[in-house]
């Protein structure tokens, strides 16, 4: 491996890694080492194909920078052996690799120096990533169909990504801008069409020393606005949740992620809007509309003086301070209270 290469592995906080057991860890690192050298075929010192796949998957986890590998054709060429041999289908040709890993990364480093030069501290940087791929990446697969969406490549170079790939690429911006810890989790999603759950992909974050649950998928690609208006905000509604919040929609393996249970790092506690009174609501409200802000998020504390919260009470005081001529688009979650406002031009 390159200079470049050993001080990725050794400067990465690898969550996945450091939860195998030794055999597997082992079989981690000759695997990383075979796909950095574009080597053909790895030999990985493990019982059986179930083992390889629980590798395969902390690898793509911890670094999914990493593009060379076509990581879901990689089952199926594999040998029954032991120890386990399979040939590395890579994405590129071989000698395309390293141009299209460095063209990546470079784009990725723009996007964060960019924004690392206007906004200081993990919270902002961690809203303007968020941010940034809400407006530059759309929900979906590419035309090309490469792999299906499921890679940080794909959101950034072909700006096009299901859930997987988004989340992915928020994991790799983060990681270049310093945030702390980012986690990729695959877990279940409760629908209104299926209320079982789907697969479903998104972020755990440590900001100020605090994990938190954050979905750039639902906060900023399944937004109701009106025809021909994009979101360009994160809603603030799944970021940074805590568990007892997260769970209300998502499953996920509780045991193995780390617990997330600080309230105060959510969107809105950081933003100062978790209103407790109707008066504090007009507060934020007037705030908002002084600083002819486009977008706001309000909280109703669970403590606040309303015996259910509901949209309209939000609606109300709005309706008390708003002159404007714009039209006013909303999204409330019942599940926890909050109401983010848009206003459009009419």
């Amino acid at each position: 491996m390159n200079e470049r290469d050993v001080k990725r592995f050794r400067g990465r906080k690898k969550y996945f890694y450091d939860r195998l057991s030794a055999p597997k860890q082992k079989a981690y690192r000759i695997l990383y080492q075979a796909v950095c050298e574009r080597k053909r075929e790895a030999k990985l010192p493990l019982g059986g194909v179930e083992e390889v796949k629980i590798v395969i998957t902390a690898l793509r986890y911890d670094f999914p920078d990493l593009i060379f590998v076509d990581f879901s054709r990689a089952i199926s060429v594999m040998w029954n052996t032991v120890p386990v041999e399979f040939e590395i289908p890579y994405c590129f040709p071989l000698k395309e690799c390293e141009k299209k890993q460095q063209f990546f990364e470079q784009k990725c480093r723009k996007v964060v120096n960019k924004l690392q030069k206007k906004y200081k501290g993990d919270f902002p940087l961690e809203v303007m990533l968020y941010a940034w791929i809400i407006r530059n990446v759309e929900y979906g697969t590419a035309p090309q169909e490469m792999w299906k969406g499921q890679t940080a490549y794909e959101a950034m170079i072909l700006g096009r990504a299901v859930c997987h790939g988004i989340a992915a690429l928020f994991k790799v911006l983060a990681d270049m801008a310093g945030i702390e810890e980012t986690l990729i989790v695959s877990g279940k999603m409760r629908s209104g069409h299926n209320p079982k759950g789907e697969s479903h992909s998104w972020n755990i974050v440590k900001i100020q020393g605090k994990y938190a649950h954050l979905d750039v998928t639902n906060d900023g690609f399944f937004i109701e606005t009106p025809e021909n208006t994009k979101v360009k905000y994160p809603c603030g509604i799944w970021m940074n949740v805590t568990d007892k919040e997260a769970r209300k929609r998502y499953k996920w393996d509780t045991e193995f992620f780390p617990s997330c249970h600080s309230p105060e790092v959510s969107y809105c506690a950081m933003l100062g809007n978790v209103a407790r009174t109707e008066e504090e609501i007009l507060k934020m409200i007037q705030k908002c509309v002084r600083s002819k802000r486009r977008y706001f998020t309000i909280r109703l504390a669970e403590t606040g003086e309303w015996e259910k919260p509901e949209p309209e009470l939000v609606l109300k005081v709005l309706r008390r301070t708003w002159t404007g001529t714009s039209h006013i688009t909303y999204v409330w979650d019942e599940m926890l209270s909050i109401m983010s406002v848009m206003f459009t031009n009419k």
